[in-house]
């Protein structure tokens, strides 16, 4: 009689765990396409490249929060840079990156929703101008 008890409460136990594992991962998939669908950044465009900045513009279909995250190594995009009017929540994102080095790499990721996004997984690269 024990041992036909233990079995119907290991069966109830992997039951239970399956069906709560399908149920948080469907809920953790609807919260992530509410929160980041709307926010991936499209139509990227790197602009105006001088000697010691550059721009760059994306859309989003909803209003997201956005940011750039710069560097001049692969391994230490360290730096941050907003939108200068502070509206950091908008459908059109457009930053520019200042004070940079002429005749220098530097590497940059999008930040929308807390999520970094590059080109194909990898930071953007961008060579600025020489004097």
């Amino acid at each position: 009689m024990n041992n036909i008890f233990l079995v119907f409460i290991a069966i109830l136990l992997i039951v239970s765990g399956t069906l709560l594992f399908f149920y948080n991962r469907d809920i953790l998939n609807e919260q992530g396409d509410v929160l980041f669908e709307d926010c991936v950044p499209v139509n990227l465009q790197i602009q105006n490249i001088s000697s010691t900045s550059f721009s760059v513009q994306w859309h989003t279909s909803n209003k997201c929060l956005g940011l750039v995250k710069y560097g001049d190594s692969i391994d230490s995009i360290n730096y941050i840079a907003i939108n200068e009017d502070n509206e950091i929540a908008a459908k059109k994102h457009s930053i520019e990156i200042k004070n940079l080095k002429p005749s220098s790499v530097y590497y940059f990721v999008i930040s929308s929703e807390g999520v970094e996004y590059g080109l194909e997984g990898a930071p953007i690269v961008v060579n600025t101008q020489a004097f």
